[in-house]
């Protein structure tokens, strides 16, 4: 991970990756195969040329007397000797450097193409309430089922407002777990509501999973119960964007976000939203892939909807991991709160006078390093698609 966030680093600090610009230490992290074994027997064969040029300057740079006899050389066979040293020194550090440039180059193109600016995009349709929740839930429901959740728990529903603070709405939870019921049909996976609700508390034993109520049955391993929630977050007065989130009871990780556009009356609107993230460093990809970061999201640091469209982006590209004991926490309250372990984390922030973006960086825990990842962005524009409701009557 840490040799990871060095490349991270040094694509942040760098306007383009260029030959010279890559070390070396980071160099065999770009090649391939037998590039490698070629990069240290370059290496060695380097080392060794310097080793017999510095011999054979040696040699010829010492001072030395005139002796006579047998066994004994001569300051010219020694400076003769030096001579062979130090031009078989700089033969081989010849052939050795050629090689490393040539692999230099290659890693850095491979480097540059690694870290180049990507956009990772979803877009995001608008319907009326009723049909959005829907269609979200037989979209979330057949992944849970498919995962081989059977058991589903709708904990609740939020409304969070302009400044960002949830509000746990009672019709919208019923609203959820009406279309969870609908979807399901005849089979029998939605679990009925404790008459407490849902709230946080600490499990038995340290090594058994976490009470969501008073009468949980834990599950015994990952993919066995499903936590089903919703997040309506306002744009502006015309639409909102709603999110249907399913995650692991077990494990605690998001497996799936749906998310519409609806207008605050339910109410189907003619706009679509693009969700938007321009990855400077390729950032992204370069971190799904290496699977050694589990990313946390700070309420300090991280503005509420713009954390929402970042975790939707991550989950719905199967791009990064999303882990939810921390977020479920700050959102059920309760007698415990979930640690995510995590070992790096989000930080999104709005751009000041730009409505809808937001500045993306990251940061690995326990250091002070931030990596720019880019702009996060929600554009809304008309649904040429969208039919005009009829007047009323």
């Amino acid at each position: 991970m840490f040799v990871l966030v060095a490349s991270l680093l040094l694509s942040a600090s760098s306007p383009a990756a260029t030959p010279t610009g890559l070390p070396d230490a980071e160099v065999v992290r770009y090649l391939r195969g037998a590039e490698v074994a070629e990069w240290s027997r370059a290496c060695l064969l380097f080392e060794t040329g310097q080793g017999r040029f510095n011999q054979g300057t040696s040699i010829m740079n010492a001072p030395r007397t005139q002796s006579v006899g047998k066994g004994f050389e001569t300051p010219a066979e020694a400076k003769a000797r030096g001579e062979v040293l130090v031009k078989e020194g700089q033969e081989q550090i010849q052939r050795a450097t050629q090689t490393l440039n040539r692999l230099r180059t290659t890693a850095a193109t491979r480097f540059a193409e690694s870290t180049k600016e990507v956009s990772l995009a979803l877009e995001v349709s608008g319907y009326r309430w009723e049909e959005g929740l829907l269609m979200s839930a037989l979209r979330a429901q057949k992944l849970a089922r498919d995962a081989g959740m059977t058991a589903h728990h709708v904990i609740g529903a939020w409304n969070f407002a302009a400044d960002g603070k949830p509000a746990l709405n009672a019709t919208l939870i019923e609203d959820l777990r009406a279309a969870w019921t609908k979807a399901q049909a005849e089979r029998k996976f939605l679990e009925p509501a404790p008459s407490d609700g849902y709230r946080i508390s600490a499990a038995p034993t340290a090594e058994a999973p976490t009470q969501f109520s008073a009468n949980w049955t834990a599950p015994t391993a990952a993919n066995q119960v499903a936590l089903v929630w919703a997040e309506i977050y306002p744009i502006n007065t015309t639409a909102s964007l709603v999110y249907i989130h399913v995650a692991d009871a077990h494990s605690l990780r998001l497996i799936d976000s749906e998310c519409f556009l609806t207008s605050p009356q339910g109410d189907a609107v003619g706009i679509r939203a693009s969700i938007t993230l321009q990855d400077r460093h390729s950032f992204v990809p370069r971190v799904s892939a290496s699977g050694a970061w589990r990313l946390g999201y700070p309420s300090a640091d991280c503005t509420p909807i713009g954390a929402a469209m970042l975790r939707h982006l991550s989950v719905r590209g199967n791009r990064i991991p999303v882990w939810c004991g921390e977020w479920l926490s700050g959102l059920l309250g309760g007698t415990a709160s979930l640690d995510d372990k995590s070992n790096a984390l989000w930080k999104v922030k709005s751009v000041p006078g730009v409505v809808g973006d937001f500045k993306v960086s990251a940061t690995q825990a326990g250091t002070t390093k931030t990596i720019d990842v880019g702009t996060l962005s929600l554009r809304l524009e008309q649904d040429k698609s969208a039919k005009t409701p009829p007047a009323a009557k």
